[in-house]
């Protein structure tokens, strides 16, 4: 049998200080995805994004004064709080190597912001008429419908990192996640823009209510996956205090994936209620909320699940924070002792 103390070691590390991943799942890297020059890169696109939004709605303020211009003034708040967490992945993934989870929140930070700031752009068409702006829509449903993969990956590779193996009921979800979300994406789309028959509404619903249910399967079992991880720690040769600490993380972990994807999916209720019975003040005043609190909220669970506040921390406070040998120790422990019990 695997020896209990060593995982609980694995999961130790990953909570202090992530710095690398599991070989056996594919989602462990010794050097970064990107270099430096692309995660400066990166960085740079974050402030842009973030100052063009504000730079929009300070240049010309509009004349919405109902939900549309609650939302347009709202919008570059919203870029600026996503790119935030997003400058800051960039730099901790330039001091050292990161899991492979760490660098797909870098990259939902990335379609957050870029959708906030394109929306941005809609919304100065229609409040200001800014006829340069008419299509940006398009661009930021793109990146809202990557943004909702991307926090699905993360939540997925980080269940894998801390269990130290492959997950496939979460893996199977997301695959159904991904097949059914592409048609609601054209299908809404098509409402708008391409003046879809009515009976393609019911459809739609359809498809969104075996979304939800899927959403719901893959909110419960990896929330019920990382709670798992608690008994792992508490079997970790660390000090009670440690390990109670882990475990308070562990359980904030859970509740954040749950939140995020409930968030998510009263978002989608009020996009469908709004496409099925038109926009009116009380429906797009409820959109707006809702796209805040989703916002809000999945930006928060990334932050949590990616490990970026415990890295920063490690990095100001470790004097050799040598994890990464550390860790691959612990993963040759557990591959050696796999083998002698075949």
């Amino acid at each position: 049998m695997v020896d209990h103390d060593a995982r609980g070691l694995h999961v130790h590390l990953l909570l202090t200080d992530p710095t690398t991943e599991d070989r056996s799942t594919g989602g462990f890297s010794e050097r970064p995805t990107l270099s430096s020059g692309a995660l400066c890169l990166l960085g740079l696109t974050h402030i842009v994004a973030a100052a063009t939004s504000v730079a929009l709605v300070a240049w010309d303020y509009g004349d919405c004064y109902n939900w549309n211009g609650q939302y347009y003034h709202i919008l570059p708040l919203l870029a600026c709080f996503s790119a935030i967490p997003g400058c800051g992945y960039c730099w901790l993934a330039l001091l050292r190597p990161r899991p492979k989870f760490v660098h797909v929140a870098g990259r939902y930070f990335l379609a957050s912001t870029l959708q906030a700031c394109f929306l941005t752009m809609r919304w100065s068409y229609v409040c200001t008429g800014a006829s340069e702006f008419k299509y940006a829509l398009e661009p930021g449903m793109v990146m809202q419908f990557l943004a909702v993969l991307l926090l699905q990956q993360g939540t997925l590779l980080k269940v894998e990192a801390l269990l130290g193996s492959q997950a496939k009921l979460l893996r199977g979800l997301v695959v159904g996640i991904v097949i059914l979300g592409a048609p609601i994406v054209i299908v809404q789309a098509g409402l708008v823009y391409a003046g879809f028959p009515l009976w393609v509404q019911d459809v739609s619903a359809v498809l969104m209510f075996c979304m939800v249910f899927l959403f719901t399967a893959f909110t419960g079992f990896a929330a019920f996956s990382i709670l798992r991880c608690r008994e792992l720690v508490r079997t970790a040769n660390i000090s009670a205090t440690t390990q109670e600490r882990h475990c308070r993380t562990l359980a904030v972990h859970a509740i954040a994936i749950v939140a995020a994807n409930g968030t998510l999916l009263i978002y989608w209720t009020t996009v469908a209620v709004c496409l099925a019975h038109g926009v009116e003040d009380n429906t797009g005043t409820d959109f707006v909320m809702a796209h805040i609190l989703e916002h809000v909220t999945n930006t928060v669970c990334m932050v949590f699940m990616s490990g970026l506040i415990s890295s920063a921390i490690g990095t100001a406070g470790r004097d050799d924070p040598d994890v990464i040998s550390e860790i691959a120790e612990v993963r040759g422990s557990l591959e050696m002792q796999a083998i002698l019990s075949d």
